[in-house]
């Protein structure tokens, strides 16, 4: 009589594992293993400058206008530093 053996469950993966990607390896046209370089680029620079430049443009009315006093400048609760981490808008409102 001949002997049956078990196929075991890891044994049925690792062969359909290997089924699919010697099928992948297959209908993978040559062309795709291959990326072509890119084309380069001028004034790259541009853009990125344009874009700090509107960003600190945004942020200069409130530095420029500081005049500003919140509800507990200049108290003693702004200057011990665990509470101040807290509440710092109310000791300065530019925060």
């Amino acid at each position: 009589m001949a002997r049956r053996t078990r196929t075991s469950p890891l044994s049925v993966v690792l062969a359909l594992a290997a089924a699919c990607l010697l099928a992948q390896w297959a209908l993978t046209p040559l062309s795709a293993a291959f990326i072509s370089p890119r084309a380069e680029q001028k004034n790259v620079e541009v853009p990125a400058v344009l874009g700090a430049l509107a960003a600190l443009g945004t942020s200069l009315p409130a530095q420029a206008s500081y005049n500003w006093v919140g509800p507990l400048t200049g108290s003693e609760i702004c200057s011990t530093k665990p509470i101040v981490w807290l509440i710092y808008p109310l000791c300065d409102p530019v925060f």
